[in-house]
């Protein structure tokens, strides 16, 4: 018996519920309308056809019969979201076999893309999760820009939302697609430019990604040439342009950015002190290995120091990264794009960005964030650099920050420009590339 049927068979006896498969043989029963919850008897009563289905199509397990692995339902009780999805699970399973993207899996619980998960035990966390990874079954979103999802899972199961389940269930082109690190992709409404990206997220605006990239704000000497002075997110996956292992690590360890930023706008001069300073340190790339990180912390000490001077209190709502979006630009190298939404709650003393100081505010290279007023949210969208390295704790190879710029008013563009239009001596871009 495989790890995946003793985990079903654990559910079954944790339930604690009297079992009625025998319900899928008995007389038809009676629906009310599409927005009523079924209850044990009507959902296992739709099931039938669905089973009979597959049961055509792909056989079973004679040795292991369905009804040994599926949730345990009461006739008579309302049937949650939760117990529906999970069923729908087990009879994929059962029929497909093991959900074999185990990393998505693992990146759904990593960055926690699921809200509603902890009141369930760890075995129906698992098939909601996998529910959710497969596209059967994707929820409502919890807000632009967060990645996460909600499965109303205490929620009656309703005929409405059986039907599109079992679209999902017996036809596997019709379910929703799943990004690597478990958000929805969107397929329709798409933005201008959608072909310049591997695939475009439902929790972004169309305006996050017609952004113009910075290879398209620079200016050069001649028509750039792909694979040499930019690569679109749609062409890292192509070897010809991009060393793949490489990619993958980028792709992969985006996290870092998101690590990055929170720590740097989630500061208060009273509590961050020696540890935030260590954890904030990390998330850079030293090519110089121990050296770079103790120069990293001096740097930061000093902005500890003008922080407390001036009383900084910052404190982030949203700080998103999308991987989708990683590129390359001989200026700056890789980028990823991230959304920040933040307030400064306290500062005696806020600096504009013409005095070029606001770095003693945010902790960076380059900050230039227009409108900074205490108490006021600040939301803009810009792209990040980041490289990999060899980490000094580990001596692994890792990602971190390269090019420490936050600049808002550099990234924001109205219009959209086609991926071949770049900068000129008449444009707005911001760097010359002499070639």
């Amino acid at each position: 018996m495989s790890v995946q049927m003793k985990i079903l068979k654990v559910i079954r006896d944790i339930i604690g519920i009297s079992v009625l498969i025998v319900t899928l043989i008995m007389p038809n029963t009676v629906f009310g309308k599409e927005d009523l919850a079924l209850t044990g008897e009507q959902f296992l009563e739709l099931l039938k056809p669905v089973i009979a289905k597959l049961e055509k199509e792909m056989g079973g397990k004679e040795e292991y019969p369905l009804e040994n692995y599926l949730l345990s339902l009461n006739p008579k009780k309302k049937v949650s979201r939760a117990e529906a999805i999970c069923m729908f699970n087990q009879i994929d399973w059962y029929y497909r076999g093991d959900f074999e993207e185990e990393d998505k899996y693992t990146n759904i619980a990593r960055y926690q893309r699921l809200g509603d998960l902890s009141k369930y035990s760890f075995e129906m966390q698992r098939n909601l999760m996998e529910a959710y990874g497969k596209g059967i079954v994707v929820g409502t979103s919890k807000g632009l820009y967060t990645g996460k999802r909600e499965l109303e899972l205490k929620k009656g199961m309703t005929k409405a939302a059986f039907k599109k389940m079992k679209v999902r269930l017996l036809e596997q082109k019709k379910r929703r697609e799943i990004s690597f690190d478990g958000q929805v992709i969107r397929t329709t409404n798409l933005p201008k430019n959608y072909k310049s990206f591997p695939y475009v997220l439902e929790g972004y605006p169309n305006s996050f990604y017609e952004m113009a990239f910075i290879y398209q704000r620079t200016m050069h000497s001649k028509k750039p040439v792909i694979g040499d002075q930019y690569i679109p997110p749609v062409n890292m996956s192509d070897q010809k342009y991009m060393d793949q292992d490489k990619f993958n690590l980028l792709k992969k360890g985006y996290s870092v950015v998101e690590r990055n930023l929170w720590l740097k706008l989630n500061y208060d001069y009273r509590t961050c002190k020696k540890k935030w300073r260590e954890e904030l340190a990390k998330t850079y790339c030293h090519p110089s290995g121990k050296e770079g990180y103790q120069s990293e912390l001096a740097r930061i000490k000093e902005y500890q120091k003008k922080a407390q001077k001036n009383h900084v209190i910052l404190k982030a709502d949203v700080v998103t990264a999308d991987p989708s979006s990683l590129h390359y630009s001989r200026v700056g190298g890789y980028y990823v794009r991230c959304y920040v939404k933040f307030k400064i709650l306290s500062a005696d003393v806020i600096p504009t960005v013409k005095s070029q100081q606001q770095n003693e505010i945010v902790y960076g290279d380059d900050v230039m964030i227009s409108g900074l007023k205490k108490n006021r949210s600040i939301a803009f969208c810009f792209d990040y650099s980041i490289n990999t390295c060899r980490d000094m704790f580990s001596d692994k190879q890792i990602v971190g920050i390269w090019w420490d710029m936050i600049e808002d008013e550099m990234y924001r563009v109205k219009e959209w420009k086609p991926e071949d239009s770049f900068g000129d001596k008449a444009s707005t871009g911001y760097f010359v590339d002499f070639d």
